[in-house]
């Protein structure tokens, strides 16, 4: 027993580490298993896929997520990181495949050590990650409450008043002088320096809209995919983007899986289930996942490609 117990505090890291990465999994196969539960479901003449729809929903998760790589991009222009645009973007498809390891600080030690070598500071781009992950936390929240008050079916219950009130609220918690404050508290729970925010107020609006926009990209990219194999008017396309938001909003502050990994998928199926259908929900939920790895991984072999083609080109 004190050997057990020797073994599991010398290994706790790693254990910690494994455990995450099964919690993720064994909520993805669930969502696997839910929907293979559902196959009953099925209609009986076999289910066709329409290749156009399907090829639009691909492309429009790739231009999503390179939208959301060039926001980066911006921000770190913003904070004076005088490198070139090209070799941001590229450090950034690069460190996007850390967000797969949980808790993400993968992501963001690929970050630190790629800009580390252009001699940017690691606090300069620790505090870039930071500003990230609020940007996209209330670009989410905006795009929810966009989808609640567009929506024909609510999300949430009649609480569309109040999700415009704190719509409204976060338009002035992102002032640079009050979110300075929050940020600085997160850095004194991180134990990090304080860290003055020199973002004008509607420098940080506009990357929140872009951020915004390429969320409501994803609502198109999601639709398309439910329309490639089963029948789905536009109509429903801002509940279906404010489902996505919401559960990409709790998938993004869960960090003790990779990527939000299942957590996502099961907020998509608890949200639209009822209206949407479940089996239908799963299948998309299920490709939606696999084909923002796929984006993930297609931009990172186009950045690598790119890089080589311009090293021959140069030589």
């Amino acid at each position: 027993m004190k050997n057990l117990i020797k073994y599991l505090k010398n290994n706790r890291t790693q254990i910690w580490f494994y455990l995450r990465y099964i919690t993720g999994i064994t909520i993805f196969l669930g969502i696997v298993h839910f929907a293979f539960s559902l196959s009953d479901q099925l209609p009986s003449e076999k289910i066709e896929i329409n290749p156009f729809f399907l090829l639009l929903g691909i492309f429009l998760i790739v231009f999503s997520t390179l939208i959301v790589h060039m926001n980066w991009v911006i921000l770190m222009s913003v904070l004076g990181v005088k490198i070139c645009k090209k070799n941001s973007l590229f450090i950034r498809i690069k460190a996007e495949l850390g967000k797969y390891v949980p808790g993400r600080l993968v992501q963001y030690g690929i970050l630190i050590a790629e800009y580390n070598r252009y001699s940017i500071s690691k606090t300069l781009t620790a505090f870039a990650s930071l500003i990230e992950v609020v940007i996209m936390l209330m670009s989410l929240v905006f795009v929810y409450a966009l989808s609640e008050l567009f929506s024909q079916i609510s999300i949430n219950g009649d609480y569309r008043l109040l999700i415009a009130i704190m719509a409204a609220i976060q338009l002035i918690v992102l002032h640079p002088k009050i979110l300075s404050v929050f940020i600085n508290l997160l850095n004194k729970q991180l134990k990090r320096p304080p860290v003055k925010l020199t973002l004008k107020y509607r420098t940080i609006l506009l990357l929140i809209i872009i951020s915004s926009v390429a969320w409501l990209i994803f609502g198109c990219a999601y639709y398309f995919l439910i329309k490639s194999f089963s029948e789905i008017s536009f109509s429903e396309y801002w509940y279906l983007t404010g489902g996505l938001a919401l559960s990409s909003l709790i998938g993004t502050i869960t960090f003790f899986v990779p990527a939000g990994l299942g957590v996502r998928e099961s907020g998509l199926i608890y949200l639209l289930k009822d209206n949407i259908g479940g089996l239908t929900v799963s299948i998309a939920s299920i490709m939606f996942r696999f084909l923002t790895v796929f984006a993930d991984i297609l931009l990172y072999f186009a950045s690598v490609l790119w890089s080589k083609f311009s090293k021959k080109k140069r030589n």
